[in-house]
């Protein structure tokens, strides 16, 4: 069965183009009241980032930024979450 499981707060049967579409758009929005600030910014933070990534066009400069962010970006993330979660990656 897909969609969301309310006993397990799980979504099941998410397919790549879904999860996508959930990092780049609906993280920032659905975290905001469930994390603190500058959690929910960093949060943002990467949602943008795959957005730009994911975009229809790539300008070279816009790859070079996205080259420095990136590592920024990386720091942030593992300030809050556990190095666990960066091993499959």
């Amino acid at each position: 069965m897909e969609g969301v499981n309310l006993s397990t707060p799980r979504v099941n049967g998410m397919k790549s183009h879904d999860y996508h579409i959930w990092i780049e758009w609906l993280l920032s929005v659905m975290d905001r009241c469930y994390v603190s600030k500058n959690v929910w910014l960093v949060l943002v933070e990467l949602s943008y980032f795959f957005h730009q990534l994911c975009a229809k066009e790539l300008s070279q400069t816009m790859i070079d930024d996205l080259e420095k962010v990136a590592p920024l970006l990386l720091c942030k993330l593992e300030k809050i979450f556990l190095p666990v979660f960066f091993n499959p990656m």
